[in-house]
């Protein structure tokens, strides 16, 4: 849906939890966000950056969030339109 109704540059916060299908969407929400994420390699200690291969698209988890809790946030800034009118 977001691919749908999302304007270019958009942002996109998605609550999941860990497993196996977490890293195949975070590829696939990829193709549709290219960053940037400047602004958060200066704040240290606001949330645990969750190791990712690609700047677009990041798994974070909240300091406020029990260690032992699997949730975590897919989080995606840039919405790049042109893949999804592909998609469309």
């Amino acid at each position: 849906m977001a691919i749908r109704v999302s304007s270019p540059g958009a942002s996109l916060v998605i609550k999941l939890w860990q497993c196996p299908e977490a890293e195949p969407f975070r590829k696939l929400v990829s193709q549709f966000y290219r960053g940037p994420w400047d602004h958060l390699s200066s704040k240290k200690n606001a949330q645990k950056i969750l190791t990712t291969p690609t700047k677009c698209v990041r798994f974070l988890k909240p300091m406020a969030s029990r260690s032992d809790s699997a949730e975590i946030y897919l989080v995606a800034k840039g919405f790049v339109p042109n893949h999804a009118q592909q998609l469309k």
